[in-house]
């Protein structure tokens, strides 16, 4: 009998593709597996046929989907106690004394706001270093909240590590569906039949974003103040990312001086928005507005189906929060800001902005 030649030999010794996807698959699943054996794993996959990034992209998506779901319980539960650390925190530090010197403060920012000659200057001298006192008292910062409690430390950077698990996975089910695309003529057609994963809700940053903003909630306020932020925040993705935040800064420094939260009227948004592009496009910055119809902010909050008694613009500004900080140092504006109003709305058009109260 003749031998085999050395092509079939090495034919033989060599395992065959479905083996070799069999075996990195069950490194996949294993419970027991390093990240340098997962990794070796996938990119193995990858370059098997279209059968292995097929599977791939199959587990992929649902080990995305499982560890979205745990990050949400995770994070959930982890800011809970969050917040109970932070009002522990608030706690301790707000005794008989600390109370009575925020109430001394508050008076001298308010008494300020309702001198008619106030200046920038004396905002600066007297309303800045009361506020700045009232922020140490009355907020928390997370690295306060973590020195209380290391265990919370622990959890945190296990929420951390969980997000960083769920982006790799989805990363990972995105070079799958390329990789099957790319495998063959019947590729593009397999590929369009996977299902997706949810792209991941958030990021380490926006969980710290989320986390700064839980830290902020624990300084005291009354029960009206915490369901106005969170009708606010609801409005995320309907309005520009910097009206919300201008608004939030605005409200922050309310509640610090003891001022209700103002809730965001999104017809008065509108309106201050409508009056930011006028000022633009018209190529004048004033409250009296030359276009006929608008020419007062009463008017103009009317044509947008609301009410409105008062008005601050700016230009220049590229932030919400330095609008804000632009009209603390403007004493009319400053007044404005520290009124008895209930409602809110911010509207910017480039560098121009609105902000109108009701």
């Amino acid at each position: 009998m003749a031998a085999p030649s050395k092509r079939a030999a090495a034919q033989e010794d060599a395992p065959d593709e479905r083996a070799l996807v069999k075996a990195a698959m069950a490194t996949l699943r294993a419970r027991r597996v390093t990240d340098e054996e997962r990794d070796e794993a996938i990119e193995a996959l990858l370059g098997l046929g279209s059968e292995g990034p097929r599977l791939l992209a199959q587990h992929a998506a649902k080990a995305c989907k499982a560890a979205a779901k745990d990050n949400g319980k995770r994070i959930d539960a982890t800011l809970a106690a969050f917040g109970k650390g932070a009002a522990a925190v608030l706690k301790v530090r707000l005794d008989r004394k600390a109370r009575a010197e925020i109430d001394e403060h508050r008076a001298v920012i308010l008494a300020g706001a309702r001198d008619k000659s106030l200046t920038k200057e004396r905002i600066k001298s007297s309303s800045d270093p009361a506020l700045a006192r009232l922020q140490e008292l009355l907020t928390v910062r997370p690295a306060q909240v973590w020195e209380r409690d290391e265990e919370l430390v622990e959890r945190w950077d296990a929420c951390l590590a969980g997000l960083d698990a769920e982006a790799k996975w989805y990363r990972t089910f995105e070079r799958a569906r390329d990789a099957l695309e790319a495998s063959g003529p019947k590729g593009p057609r397999q590929a369009s039949r996977l299902k997706a994963p949810p792209a991941p809700a958030r990021d380490a940053e926006a969980a710290l974003e989320v986390l700064e903003l839980r830290a902020w909630l624990a300084t005291p306020m009354g029960e009206a103040d915490q369901r106005v932020f969170a009708a606010n925040r609801e409005l995320a993705g309907t309005l520009d990312d910097q009206e919300l935040a201008g608004v939030f800064e605005h409200n922050r420094r309310r509640v610090l001086i003891g001022l209700g939260a103002q809730r965001i009227d999104v017809k008065l948004c509108d309106a201050g928005r409508g009056h930011s592009k006028d000022m633009e496009e018209r190529g004048f910055f004033s409250h009296t507005s030359p276009v006929e119809g608008k020419e007062s902010f009463g008017q103009r909050a009317a044509l947008a189906g609301t009410s409105a008694n008062a008005e601050n613009i700016a230009m220049g500004q590229r932030s919400g929060r330095d609008a804000v900080l632009g009209w603390w140092y403007s004493p009319g504006h400053h007044r404005n800001m520290l009124g008895g109003q209930s409602r809110i709305g911010l509207g910017r058009h480039g560098v121009h902005w609105t902000e109108l109260f009701g």
